[in-house]
């Protein structure tokens, strides 16, 4: 059985998606669950979020990306406005990224996070057209100031249940427990 390093990897882009790549990564990482829960299918999450600020490489992308998101279980894509394909054959990390995931041993576990734009714009890297059925998880909104808003807390923390629930593998039945709603960082 192949052994995964990650139980997820984070794809973005820089310009617009940083903020709730961050936001995500630190949430999930930091995610405890309910007590009655935490002896069957409490870890802790090991999530890749690619944060070096150097301009990447082909050797950059084949010695440190694909190595990691390779050994991820899901990709988690931050779907955003400038996420789109780039125009004018330049080459496009995410799609990139998409594709070799969707070629690697944790094919088909992609999760879209719609970080900013339109709930229903489009998808990057064909994930509409390639999974049909995907479900998308709304996190507009997050990042360094989400606390600031009640409301935004609320729905911002149901929302990443969508993302926990898969990658701790608990069942949906499961997340309905009272208090698991909340889980909490530690």
């Amino acid at each position: 059985m192949f052994e995964f390093n990650y139980d997820a990897f984070i794809s973005y882009r820089r310009s617009d998606g940083i903020a709730v790549a961050r936001w995500l990564r630190r949430t999930l990482v930091g995610f405890c669950l309910p007590a009655a829960l935490r002896g069957v299918y409490g870890k802790k999450l090991r999530v890749y979020l690619d944060t070096a600020y150097e301009r990447g490489t082909s050797d950059f992308y084949q010695q440190s990306i694909k190595p990691a998101l390779l050994s991820s279980r899901y990709l988690i894509v931050v779907a955003t406005p400038d996420a789109m394909r780039r125009p004018g054959g330049v080459e496009d990390w995410i799609e990139r990224e998409i594709r070799d995931f969707s070629a690697g041993p944790g094919a088909g576990n992609v999760i879209v996070a719609r970080g900013a734009g339109d709930f229903d714009g489009p998808l990057p890297g064909d994930l509409k057209q390639t999974f049909p059925n995907i479900e998308i998880v709304d996190l507009r909104g997050a990042g360094p100031l989400w606390f600031l808003s009640f409301s935004r807390v609320v729905r911002l923390s149901a929302e990443k249940l969508k993302i926990v629930a898969p990658l701790l593998n608990i069942p949906p039945e499961e997340m309905n427990r009272p208090g698991i709603a909340g889980g909490h960082l530690v």
